[in-house]
């Protein structure tokens, strides 16, 4: 008897040795990818006003709809996967649907001619961003179309000027976005250039923990079980996780409604643990990471004060509408201009505080407020209203702003610890006023000489 329990116990250790994993249709599915979450998992696409406010002008930031994948990068990683379609082994721990459908794999961006530019779902979130915004502010977008109204900024990267036009021809109908341009703004446009330049220039300073965490024993588990879903060696599963990561947010985002092939190589945790990883770059290239950081957020913070400074006074001057189309870079640097998701460890010890997310915490940063897939998904926008409200006929008009993160009303820190949602204007301006001298914004605006920039330690 005392036998039998024996080879009863090592059955059931053996086969879940070998039990397959389940199929990833069964799991609990996670579609949250730093920069290539699809917009309709984060927005709320529908902002709401506050009551006895009326809206009377508006900042917006705008990142590119859903873009297609580059010449270079499917010619160079989309070749270099193609083979792992049939390197899977019988020792394969992967349900036969999961391992059908990576052997069934066709990038859906091999037919693409349009590199770098907005896929039809992309042109699509645009232009459904663009009505929405159109229809909740009717009385700002029913004045003269002209630069002194409206004032329109746009990257001369290929996505932006497309996502630029789409928006613009969907608020005016057929109207030349030039016309919206104003002098200066070429300046403005070389300034983001410059900072895409700077953070390019320091992409090895900004990795040192993201490569920490990528030795850690998070990531080897990933590649571990990775390796054992495909029944293929660790080694071959380093060489291209990366690629398997970024294509399966890439190619959901491209077909919302489908399970893209190489997602189906992770389950839950590993996507957890594969979006800090690139999460830790973007916290210390554009972040909290870093506290110059702040300096990239100069050209928007200047541009948010111009915007409004007029409309304090009785009688508003145009324009009425500032947008910028722009890269997700200055989204991100949005956050940082009004102090939003800072990764913070709630506790009653001061010293517990302000722990800034490094290689070495993942397990306490599980619920950080730094979530770069939520911040800056495709299209995403930052829009910035100013109102005026009353409270009764009795009582002087009040004027106020308020922050929309992809159409969501956010919480902006103040001082002392309070925040606020629908804000008195002067204590924004203020704000902004000491962020811009903080960061020496003026002079980092200035047309640049090689300009130095440090990394904190």
């Amino acid at each position: 008897m005392k036998f039998l329990c024996i080879v009863q116990i090592l059955w059931v250790f053996t086969n879940a040795e070998d039990e397959d994993y389940p199929c990833y249709d069964d799991t609990a599915q996670y579609w949250f990818f730093p920069l290539k979450t699809t917009y309709k998992s984060v927005s709320s696409r529908n902002i709401e006003l506050p009551d006895k406010c009326t809206p009377v002008k508006l900042f917006m930031v705008i990142r590119n709809g859903t873009t297609n994948l580059s010449k270079s990068y499917i010619e160079e990683y989309l070749l270099k996967i193609d083979p792992y379609r049939s390197k899977i082994t019988e020792n394969a721990k992967m349900c036969q649907t999961d391992i059908e459908a990576i052997r069934n794999w066709k990038s859906v961006f091999v037919q693409t001619e349009n590199f770098m530019g907005l896929t039809k779902n992309g042109r699509a979130e645009i232009r459904e961003l663009a009505l929405r915004i159109k229809n909740k502010f009717a009385e700002i977008f029913s004045k003269p179309q002209n630069a002194d109204n409206y004032n329109v900024l746009v990257m001369q990267k290929k996505r932006c000027k497309e996502t630029g036009d789409i928006f613009i021809q969907t608020l005016f109908g057929s109207t030349d976005i030039n016309n919206f341009k104003t002098d200066g703004q070429d300046q403005i446009v070389e300034k983001f250039e410059d900072i895409l330049f700077s953070i390019e220039k320091f992409s090895d300073d900004y990795s040192v923990q993201m490569n920490k965490f990528g030795k850690s024993d998070y990531v080897k588990n990933v590649v571990q079980r990775v390796a054992d879903k495909m029944g293929i060696e660790n080694e071959e599963i380093k060489r291209i996780i990366k690629i398997m990561y970024s294509l399966c947010g890439y190619e959901r985002a491209y077909a919302e409604e489908e399970i893209p092939a190489w997602c189906r190589v992770f389950c839950q945790e590993d996507l957890k643990v594969l979006e800090y990883y690139e999460d830790l770059y973007w916290y210390y290239a554009v972040g909290y990471g870093n506290n110059a950081n702040g300096q990239w957020a100069c050209p928007l913070a200047v541009r948010l004060l111009d915007s409004f400074k007029t409309t304090f006074f009785s009688k508003d001057t145009g324009p009425y509408v500032t947008i910028n189309f722009t890269s997700h870079e200055f989204v991100l640097s949005m956050y940082f201009l009004l102090g939003i998701g800072k990764s913070e460890k709630k506790s009653e010890k001061d010293s517990d505080r302000n722990i800034k997310m490094n290689s070495s915490n993942y397990d306490i940063m599980k619920d950080r407020n730094w979530r770069s897939a939520l911040f800056s998904p495709w299209a995403a926008n930052v829009t910035a209203v100013y109102f005026k409200c009353t409270t009764n006929c009795y009582t002087p008009t009040m004027n106020k702003i308020a922050f929309y993160f992809n159409e969501q009303i956010v919480a902006v820190p103040m001082k002392g610890g309070s925040t606020c949602e629908v804000c008195l204007w002067p204590v924004i301006e203020e704000k902004i006023k000491i962020f811009i001298e903080k960061f020496k914004c003026h002079e980092f605006l200035k047309p640049a000489k090689e300009e130095e920039y440090e990394i904190d330690e």
